[in-house]
């Protein structure tokens, strides 16, 4: 018994690396894998006859959140897409397949180095196109993908992170080329929102590690100015928020309306529907607010938002504390938790004006991120409630 289930532990651990290298590439194949490595999960647990859960502080928000999404789905406005939507929530189980899967510190980070190469090779492929259509005299801006600025977004953060506390030569030379191609690789992307929450992201690590690169990013962005693609993506801004012009601001407008006549929410995807009805002049093509607070609270009422915040905020003190925790000794999980942390502040803050919770290549990397905090903060629990040998000895 004890060669199948390391067996069905290698197979689970190889099923991950290769979705955590996916994840960036694609989301059919990474879907792919998840759903093979779950399938490991439970023959190992019959196998098993034990089911090994570890509880965590995120546990009850979750359940509240889903439960929340579920029974939301037969009081909206379409029962049939709201039961289909809801199946995305199934991704949830990346935060524990991580946690009751991975027990060795190796492993984990063999997963985080597996995470930046399969976004670097994203980005190398980004890169080569936005300049390829630039020579071919082609509006590269339109090529933007809204899914790949947020992935990039927080693996941005982590490699930074990383960088910040690295000292070996060969990682840091990697880092610091991964960590330029990918940053071009963003801008090429010319996602508005995703810029500004990139600058947040490297202001909170500099404040907390490094005070003297917040000048160069002010620099940095500057710079960024005088690319006339960027300059003219940041001029849009003023239809963007134009309520004239069936932008954001339009869409916002809308949910007091829709909360009236819904109060519990209209189920989950069917904002694209329903939204049109009290406001014509948004911009056709849309499904969904491009806010995440508010697309949850027109979709599941003020008890999916509540479920939300609670989840957000529970872990965003998580991560923060798992990473003042750790002693700078453990250069790696220090630095980890750091580009963790200050990425998914990002996240949220690009989710002011993007839906991005609902983009399942961006929240698929989001949970891989809880599934590696908790599983460093168990370790770090542990460490910490160990006794020293040398105190035993002295009592």
């Amino acid at each position: 018994m004890k060669r199948s289930i390391r067996y069905f532990d290698h197979f689970i651990y190889v099923c991950l690396l290769v979705f955590v290298f996916t994840v960036p590439l694609s989301i059919a194949v990474s879907e792919g894998i998840f759903v093979l490595a779950l399938i490991g999960w439970g023959v190992k647990i019959a196998v098993e006859k034990k089911f090994h859960w570890q509880r965590t502080p995120l546990d009850v928000p979750i359940i509240l959140f889903v439960v929340a999404a579920f029974l939301n789905s037969f009081w909206g406005v379409n029962v049939k897409t709201s039961l289909i939507g809801f199946r995305t929530y199934g991704l949830i189980l990346i935060i524990y397949l991580i946690l009751n899967n991975v027990r060795e510190s190796g492993r984990a980070k063999i997963l985080v180095w597996s995470l930046i190469s399969g976004a670097l090779v994203l980005s190398i492929c980004t890169v080569s196109d936005r300049f390829w259509r630039l020579a071919s005299g082609e509006n590269p801006v339109l090529a933007g993908s809204m899914s790949e600025a947020g992935q990039l977004l927080i693996v941005i953060g982590i490699t930074s992170g990383l960088l910040l506390y690295q000292k070996g030569r060969k990682a840091r030379i990697f880092l610091i080329a991964a960590l330029l191609i990918m940053i071009l690789a963003e801008i090429l992307n010319f996602k508005r929102g995703s810029w500004a929450a990139l600058i947040f992201v490297f202001t909170v690590q500099g404040w907390i590690r490094c005070k003297k690169i917040i000048p160069v990013i002010i620099v940095a962005a500057a710079l960024l100015f005088l690319f006339q693609p960027v300059r003219e993506r940041l001029f849009e801004l003023k239809n963007e928020f134009s309520p004239l012009r069936g932008g954001r601001l339009a869409m916002w407008e809308t949910v007091p309306a829709i909360l009236r006549e819904h109060p519990m929410g209209i189920g989950i995807d069917n904002t694209g529907s329903v939204m049109y009805k009290y406001n014509s002049s948004i911009e056709s093509g849309h499904s969904h607010i491009h806010n995440t607070p508010l697309q949850i609270l027109v979709e599941m009422g003020p008890v999916g938002l509540i479920a939300f915040t609670w989840w957000m905020a529970v872990f965003l003190k998580i991560s923060y504390t798992t990473f003042r925790n750790i002693k700078n000794e453990n250069v790696y999980e220090k630095s980890l938790m750091l580009g963790i942390f200050s990425a998914f502040i990002g996240f949220l803050i690009n989710g002011m004006v993007e839906f991005n919770f609902g983009d399942s290549e961006v929240v698929m990397i989001v949970y891989i991120l809880m599934g590696m905090t908790l599983l460093i903060r168990a370790g770090s629990m542990q460490r910490t409630e160990t006794v020293p040998l040398e105190f035993i000895q002295t009592k």
